[in-house]
């Protein structure tokens, strides 16, 4: 039950798309030990056609700006695994602040703060998208 009172607090669900409900597309909390290894695979392989891109020190602040959290918050630059290393469209290159964007559009700062900060365990989102 208190998952669920998390979730109604985080989540405006009227802005989640039919597609990702109906096909269970969202990320879920995993044992540690399984986290760990996802992460060293998702550090390790490039086997599947994705490249790295580690997120600038300028947009790690504005993604603390985003997140409405101080300064330095941070200590460390986040990394996000693409194969679309420049958007098609604005060819901006594809980083983290990708992820606070889309999800803001539907979590809460706080929320998601918490969730990059580990407040609700070791989280994977292994769907592509």
């Amino acid at each position: 039950m208190a998952a669920l009172k998390v979730l109604k607090e985080a989540v405006d669900v009227s802005t989640i798309p039919t597609e990702v409900i109906e096909k269970q597309m969202f990320p879920k909390a995993v044992p540690e030990n399984e986290w760990h290894e996802r992460v060293k695979e998702f550090l390790t392989n490039t086997d599947d056609g994705y490249t790295l891109v580690e997120t600038s020190a300028a947009d790690m602040h504005k993604i603390e700006e985003l997140l409405e959290t101080e300064k330095g918050f941070f200590s460390t630059p986040y990394m996000i695994k693409t194969k679309c290393e420049h958007c098609p469209n604005c060819h901006r290159r594809n980083n983290f602040p990708d992820v606070v964007a889309t999800g803001l559009k539907v979590h809460r700062p706080k929320f998601l703060l918490d969730v990059f900060t580990g407040k609700y365990g070791h989280i994977v989102n292994d769907t592509p998208h």
